[in-house]
């Protein structure tokens, strides 16, 4: 089950898409929200190291810190009507260290963000440390860019290299497939003319019977830009989320699960959910 779902915010209307998404899909599967908002201070790191930790609750701080917790409140009081827990979380430090922190230790099942669009994790929220979060959280992240009912899901594409590496992320798919009962539509989208495509599907069932995948469908597409390529195919069968792993890693070993997994998070006007590759923590 989710047990406990973490939603950063930044106050904006994506951050609140992204709450509202998650309090339906929270009261459904009995959840927890933790609602984070970071207070962004880079110099936390140094006073860290120098042990002056104590130095940061100044009074500025504070003051933030105040603003901050009543904007919360009265969030959590206008959403009193669902019968979901909401604790505000504030903290005065890097975002994105802080959030990842925040993300392994407490025990978070799902992190739900809000994105503008186009430029969509350049924007919001955490500006270019969303990008990191999708990469380097723990769990699974769903990104939406309008309010939507995660519970009403019954349609994943996953566009996949079909690489075997890719056991963490199936793990934490198939919970997600059957938790909402949907199926999953296993995309390849091959670039070469060069392909065969029977020997695409009949690679795509072996990787299917390799993960002990049920409940899904086999489809390849030719295109020269892979991420355009994923997301035609999920207009065309009008999909409710694109599912990808990414990689905390760089490098040319990380592109297929690193770039194509950020364009498609920022252009795909449907919700993505993304799973690191190469960390495998429990969280179920």
């Amino acid at each position: 089950m989710i047990k406990r779902i973490v939603v950063p915010t930044d106050f904006s209307e994506e951050a609140n898409y992204a709450l509202d998404s998650a309090i339906l899909l929270a009261e459904e599967y009995r959840s927890s929200i933790d609602l984070i908002h970071i207070i962004e201070d880079n110099t936390s790191s140094i006073a860290k190291l120098l042990g002056e930790e104590d130095e940061l609750e100044n009074p500025h701080h504070l003051r933030i810190k105040q603003v901050v917790l009543k904007k919360m409140e009265e969030i959590i009081d206008t959403n009193k009507k669902f019968q979901v827990e909401i604790k505000p979380v504030i903290e005065v430090a890097n975002k994105f260290i802080k959030i990842i922190d925040i993300i392994k230790y407490m025990n978070t099942n799902l992190v739900i963000m809000g994105s503008k669009g186009s430029d969509g994790l350049e924007e919001v929220f955490v500006g270019s440390n969303a990008d990191k979060i999708t990469r380097y959280a723990h769990c699974p992240v769903i990104t939406v860019k309008y309010r939507c009912d995660l519970r009403k899901i019954k349609n994943i594409v996953y566009p996949t290299d079909l690489e075997q590496e890719q056991e963490v992320v199936i793990k934490h798919l198939k919970h997600f497939q059957n938790l909402l009962k949907a199926r999953i539509h296993i995309l390849k989208v091959y670039t070469s003319a060069l392909n065969v495509e029977g020997e695409v599907k009949t690679n795509i069932h072996k990787y299917a019977d390799y993960f002990d995948i049920t409940n899904y469908t086999v489809n390849t597409i030719f295109d020269e830009k892979e991420s355009e390529g994923i997301l035609d195919f999920a207009q065309s069968v009008d999909a409710d989320i694109i599912a990808m792993g990414t990689h905390s890693k760089k490098g040319i070993s990380a592109f297929f699960g690193g770039m194509i997994s950020k364009n498609i998070v920022n252009h795909s006007p449907i919700p993505t959910w993304t799973k690191t590759m190469d960390i495998n923590i429990p969280t179920y």
